[in-house]
């Protein structure tokens, strides 16, 4: 009997060692920003959303996708992103993420929501300036690789 127990025990623990990890909403956030401003997988970026917030991150950025192959000719970034700890706010299924970038110096919020076991980006919550300061660094940008 004793066997048994140490047997079931150690299945237990290998079990639970090998299952696979959950991600958290600061792993799907820098897994965003990776796929959209360092890969430019706008593909991979949008499975990361939420269904309903799929269409907007395609129309916001479907431009980008000419002004990234002009810039790539030029240089290839790879963008430092990092979580801001401090800031991340959880709500039930719902948290607010904030990734530091290297690129501008910036600090980009993201609202993720879990649906089902996965945290998905919300790319419908609207945060202005957000979305205007990285309007204004992608023109900047492409000011940089086209004429004026």
């Amino acid at each position: 009997m004793s066997k048994l127990l140490c047997f079931s025990a150690f299945l237990c623990v290998l079990l639970t060692a090998c299952a696979p990890k959950a991600d958290t909403p600061e792993d799907v956030a820098m897994s965003f920003c990776d796929m959209l401003f360092n890969k430019h997988d706008l593909d991979a970026a949008a499975e990361m959303c939420t269904p309903d917030s799929r269409e907007k991150l395609r129309t916001d950025f479907q431009y980008i996708n000419g002004a990234i192959a002009v810039m790539e000719e030029e240089t290839e970034n790879n963008y430092v992103y990092r979580v801001v700890k401090d800031l991340t706010m959880y709500l039930d299924d719902t948290a607010y993420v904030i990734i530091h970038s290297d690129f501008d110096d910036t600090d980009m919020p993201w609202k993720l929501v879990k649906e089902e076991a996965s945290w998905k980006i919300d790319f419908n919550y609207n945060n202005n300036s957000m979305q205007k300061e990285l309007l204004e660094d992608v023109v900047d940008e492409m000011g940089k690789y086209v004429g004026n």
